[in-house]
C-alpha cells in the first residue's frame, strides 16, 4: 500500500524548558547522550539518580548487558510519533509489527515471534489485556504517555517469566516516579496532526515535587478517521482512544529508597478493516482500569543490599460489535480479563570468592488471571483461571576487569483450570438421524440433527524450568562481546488449551488442545555491541531449536459460529 502523509509535531514544556535544553546541546556537538539499560538483569548498581535529566533517560552511564536490548528514549518517541507500540518499534532492527488494525491493534513481533511469546509490560507489570489472544485486539498502552521503551531479548527475559520466550517490551511512563526530581513542577505537552487519516492527538504530562513527595499525572486523546489509500480510503479503519492516569511516590530520607502507587484508565473504540468491513462494520470497544505499585528499599547491614517490588491488578473488558440484519450495532462477543501480578526481588551485597566478585539477586513472582468470553458469538473461550508462582535467581561473577560470567535460573508452577470440549475425529460435525413424519403429507421422514459437543471441567498443571549461562568480554575500541546459552520451558496458555469457538474479526473457528505439553526452546546467541560514543550498534547471531512448538494449524474444514457453516476452522496443535 502506498500512502502519502504529512505529520506535524508540536511539543512544549515549562520549568526551565526541559525539552529545549537537549536540543541546544546537540546543536553544539555531534556526540550522542549515553543511556541507562536497567531491564535485562535485576542486578543494578546502588545508585539513585536525583535530577530530572537522569529521570528522562538522557546523559546516564551505560550498564553493560548480557542480552540484546533496544532502547527508545522520550525524544525518539516524540519524533517517531507511533500511535501504537507496534508502530513505534516496527522499524527497529529485529522487530516488526502485526499491523492487523493500524493505529489500534498492532503488537510488536520480536525475532519472528508474537502473541503468547512476547510479553508487553508497563512499569514492570504485564499489560494484563487479551491482545495476545487475537491479532485484532489492541494493547491498552499508548506511546503518548511513555517516557522510554526497552525491548529485551535473550536469557534476560527469564526475569519476567517463560511467556516472554521471544522477548519483552517494557514501557516506562513515570506514573510511579522512581527519581527524586527538582522541587517545583514540570509540564510537558505533545500534539500532532496527520493528513493521511485526518488525525489529531494531544497529551499533557505533569510532574510535581514537594519535599519527599513526587506526583505524576498524564492525560491523552487520539482521534483519526479512515486512512487514505490509492483510489480512496480504507473503510472502517478509524480510531478513538483516551487515557488518564495519576500516581505518586514517597522517597525515604538519606537516599534509602521509595514507595509509590498509580491509578490509570484507558478506553479505545476502533474499526477492523477488511474485505467485508462495509457489510459488518466490525469494531472493538475497549476499556481497562489498572492499579499498580512499586518500591525500592536500601538496607544497611546484613547480606541484603536492596529489595524491590512490583505489584498491580486490572479489570479489562472489550466488546466486539457489528451490524445486525436491520443495520443496527449489536454486541457479538465480550472479552473479559481480570488479572493481578506481583514480583519481589532481593539483591545481595557483593561477595569476594577469591576468583572474582559475585553479585546475586533472588526473586519471587506470582500471578492470577481470570479470562473468558461471552455473548451470542462469544463461545471462543469459556471462563478459565490461571494461577502461577515462580522463583528465579541471577548471578554475575566479575572474573577480570573486562570479563563477566552470568548464570540465571527460573522455576515456575502453573495451574490452569477451564472447560475442555471434545470435537469429532476429523473435525467434521456429526449428526443423528431422528425419525418423524412430514406434517403436510404424513410421510415418514428422517431429520439430521447435529450432535452436541461434550464438555467437561479440566485442570492442567505445569512446572516449567529454565536456565541460562553467559560470558561478557570487553574488547578494544569500546566493543563488548557476549556468548550466551539458554534452555527455556513455556507452559501453554488457557486459550491454547481450551479455545472452542468462532473469532469474528479474523474469521476463524479456533479449537484448543487440552492435552498440550510444555514448549521448549534451546538457544545459543553470540553478540557484539558498541553502546557508547557517536557511532553505536548492537548485533546478534542466534540459533533456536524448539520442541513441542505450539501453533495454530489450518484444518481445511469450514464451519460457522455453531460448528456448522462458512468460517475457516483452525486447530491449536504442537
Amino acid at each position: 500500500m502506498s500512502t502519502f502523509a504529512t505529520r506535524l509535531l508540536l511539543t512544549s514544556a515549562s520549568s526551565a524548558l526541559l525539552l529545549a535544553a537537549p536540543t541546544l546541546a546537540l546543536a553544539q556537538t555531534i556526540s550522542l547522550p549515553e543511556i541507562t539499560v536497567t531491564a535485562p538483569s535485576p542486578i543494578q548498581p546502588r545508585v539513585l539518580p536525583q535530577d530530572a535529566a537522569q529521570a528522562s533517560g538522557e546523559g546516564v552511564v551505560v550498564n553493560r548487558s548480557f542480552s540484546s536490548v533496544t532502547f527508545v528514549t522520550a525524544a525518539e518517541i516524540i519524533r517517531n510519533g507511533g500511535r501504537t507500540l507496534g508502530e513505534l518499534l516496527g522499524e527497529q532492527p529485529g522487530i516488526t509489527n502485526s499491523g492487523f488494525a493500524p493505529g489500534a491493534a498492532d503488537r510488536p513481533v520480536i525475532r519472528g515471534l508474537d502473541n503468547f511469546r512476547v510479553r508487553i509490560q508497563e512499569n514492570g507489570i504485564g499489560s494484563q489485556d487479551v491482545s495476545d489472544l487475537g491479532e485484532d485486539h489492541g494493547v491498552p498502552i499508548d506511546p503518548l504517555a511513555a517516557q522510554r521503551v526497552e525491548v529485551i531479548r535473550g536469557p534476560a527475559t527469564l526475569r519476567y517469566g517463560s511467556q516472554a520466550i521471544g522477548g519483552v517490551v517494557s514501557v516506562d511512563n513515570n506514573r510511579i516516579p522512581s527519581f527524586l526530581s527538582a522541587p517545583g513542577f514540570q509540564v510537558e505537552t505533545r500534539s500532532a496532526v496527520s493528513s493521511v487519516d485526518r488525525g489529531v492527538e494531544n497529551s499533557a504530562l505533569i510532574d510535581a515535587r514537594s519535599g519527599q513527595f513526587v506526583v505524576h499525572g498524564d492525560i491523552y486523546h487520539r482521534n483519526s478517521d479512515d486512512y487514505r489509500i490509492p483510489g480512496g480510503r480504507q473503510f472502517n479503519s478509524f480510531v478513538r482512544s483516551d487515557g488518564q492516569a495519576i500516581g505518586g511516590s514517597y522517597f525515604l530520607p538519606d537516599n534509602r529508597g521509595f514507595i509509590g502507587v498509580s491509578l490509570s484508565h484507558f478506553t479505545s473504540l476502533y474499526g477492523i478493516p477488511g474485505a467485508d468491513a462495509r457489510t459488518t462494520r466490525t469494531r472493538i470497544d475497549l476499556e481497562q482500569t489498572k492499579l499498580a505499585s512499586k518500591g525500592e528499599f536500601r538496607i544497611d547491614g546484613g547480606f541484603v543490599e536492596t529489595v524491590r517490588y512490583w505489584v498491580g491488578g486490572s479489570v479489562y473488558k472489550h466488546r466486539e460489535e457489528g451490524l445486525d440484519g436491520i443495520g443496527a450495532f449489536e454486541t457479538g462477543a465480550v472479552f473479559k480479563n481480570r488479572e493481578v501480578e506481583g514480583r519481589v526481588e532481593a539483591q545481595l551485597k557483593p561477595l569476594d570468592l577469591g576468583i572474582g566478585r559475585l553479585t546475586s539477586a533472588f526473586g519471587l513472582q506470582f500471578g492470577r488471571q481470570e479470562i473468558g468470553t461471552s455473548g451470542e458469538a462469544g463461545g471462543l473461550l469459556p471462563p478459565a483461571n490461571t494461577n502461577s508462582a515462580a522463583v528465579y535467581n541471577f548471578n554475575e561473577l566479575q572474573l577480570l576487569p573486562g570479563t563477566k560470567l552470568q548464570a540465571a535460573g527460573r522455576a515456575e508452577y502453573v495451574n490452569v483450570k477451564g472447560t475442555a470440549t471434545t470435537f469429532p475425529a476429523g473435525f467434521l460435525p456429526s449428526f443423528t438421524l431422528i425419525d418423524g413424519f412430514d406434517p403436510d403429507t404424513g410421510d415418514a421422514i428422517q431429520t439430521a440433527v447435529p450432535d452436541d459437543l461434550a464438555s467437561a471441567k479440566r485442570r492442567r498443571r505445569f512446572v516449567p524450568v529454565s536456565g541460562s549461562l553467559g560470558l561478557l568480554q570487553d574488547l578494544p575500541f569500546g566493543l563488548v562481546a557476549s556468548l550466551t546459552g539458554s534452555y527455556i520451558e513455556r507452559a501453554p496458555k488457557a486459550a491454547e488449551l481450551f479455545s472452542r469457538g468462532a473469532h469474528d474479526a479474523p474469521g476463524t473457528f479456533e479449537i484448543g488442545d487440552p492435552n498440550l505439553k510444555k514448549e521448549t526452546a534451546k538457544t545459543v546467541e553470540l553478540g557484539l555491541r558498541k553502546s557508547a560514543g557517536p557511532w553505536r550498534f548492537d548485533a546478534a547471531l542466534y540459533a533456536t531449536r524448539y520442541e513441542g512448538f505450539i501453533y495454530r494449524r489450518v484444518t481445511g474444514t469450514r464451519c460457522d459460529d455453531d460448528f456448522v457453516g462458512i468460517h475457516l476452522m483452525m486447530r491449536i496443535a504442537a
